[in-house]
């Protein structure tokens, strides 16, 4: 008879939310774009909120999506960092381990020295000067006139010598992504940061993130040791992943990707949380074959609706947390506090006590990442 190993029963709080770039609980969609559009006064505050929340609920596991690294809209604040070094002052205990992902990293001086290469290389081509260049796109293509009126992409259209619009008062710089933090005393083993998708070429790559046609989505997964004293146990992956907002194809099929993983390392534990940005692809993932949901979640969807915030009454089930099929969510919750546009979404994980045999458990240890 193989040698059995005996792992305990363990309990994780488990917490997810989209900060919206700490810009609080109202509708700041149209400002994604914006240099500064809140006062540094009012970040800190609504920092402040979060960290309120998370110290509230006290969480092993945090998901966040939406969180700046030294955007212009939000002061060049690692907004990740900031809420650790707050939690930790204000809990006056060690910081949350943290790891952050970039879904965005567009930086307007970068793009304008793009730009002006192509359109070197363009004129030079076609032996036309640059007015004549701008005058031929702007007339020959559909997608640039329907991106034209669009003040948030107008300074590039200056770089073409089209009419002039209104330019933004300073450089875009917009960087943020999702990050997930753990207790201090659950080291995390491993990180992994996918992107959905390849990139563009970059001058497309950031047309596109300004359209807002292609947000550069990720997921970002780290293996946590959620019991450090017993070495050799079953690995738990946390995963955290943010959908794409505008484009429904596109988030499509990022949800068939985020399936499709979610079939592998079957004998792993997961948990994943996220804005799935799509009640239907929420539902569809709580009838994954190889993962588990709380019930009610499908039986009282109304109950936890998590966005809009801002509304008297959130109608939309975009926000939720599953696990792999050997782990059991006890309690879930939508907690009633609002720190940003979505509400957060708190789940109790039990790891079940378990006999592992030695010898499955070392072909999972050994099995690569």
């Amino acid at each position: 008879m193989p040698k059995l190993i005996q792992v305990p029963e363990k309990t994780l709080r488990v917490l997810s939310l989209n900060m919206q770039w700490g810009s609080g609980p109202e509708n700041n969609e149209p400002f994604f774009m914006g240099n500064k559009p809140i006062s540094l006064k009012d970040i800190d505050h609504n920092l402040e909120e979060i960290v309120e929340l998370i110290d509230e609920v006290n969480p092993d596991i945090v998901g966040l999506q939406e969180a700046d690294k030294c955007s212009g809209r939000t002061y060049f604040m690692d907004q990740t960092a900031e809420i650790v070094k707050k939690l930790a002052k204000k809990r006056d205990q060690p910081p949350y381990n943290s790891v952050f992902a970039s879904t965005i990293d567009l930086d307007q001086n970068k793009l304008e020295e793009e730009v002006e290469k192509l359109i070197g290389k363009a004129t030079k081509f076609l032996k036309i000067g640059r007015f004549e260049f701008g005058r031929k796109l702007k007339k020959f293509v559909p997608f640039v006139l329907e991106k034209y009126n669009d003040e948030r992409c107008a300074w590039i259209f200056n770089k073409f010598n089209l009419e002039t619009g209104r330019l933004p008062p300073e450089k875009i710089i917009l960087h943020f992504g999702n990050a997930i933090l753990v207790r201090p005393d659950y080291p995390i083993k491993s990180i992994k940061h996918e992107y959905f998708f390849q990139p563009s070429a970059i001058p497309i790559m950031y047309f596109n993130i300004m359209s807002r046609r292609d947000e550069r989505k990720n997921i970002v997964r780290v293996k946590i040791d959620y019991c450090p004293e017993i070495p050799e146990k079953i690995p738990l992956y946390v995963l955290n992943t943010h959908l794409e907002n505008y484009d429904e194809d596109n988030r499509q099929k990022q949800a068939n990707i985020l399936y499709e993983q979610l079939n592998e390392r079957s004998g792993a534990h997961k948990i994943v949380a996220g804005d799935f940005n799509d009640s239907k692809i929420v539902q569809r993932f709580l009838a994954h074959p190889n993962m588990n949901h709380f019930r009610e979640l499908i039986e009282q969807e109304q109950k936890y609706t998590t966005y809009p915030a801002w509304k008297s009454a959130p109608d939309l089930l975009l926000d939720a947390i599953l696990t792999s099929k050997f782990l059991t969510i006890k309690n879930y919750q939508v907690h009633p506090k609002k720190v940003s546009d979505h509400y957060a979404v708190v789940a109790e994980i039990t790891i079940n006590q378990d006999l592992v045999p030695e010898n499955l458990l070392k072909r999972m240890l050994e099995r690569p990442r």
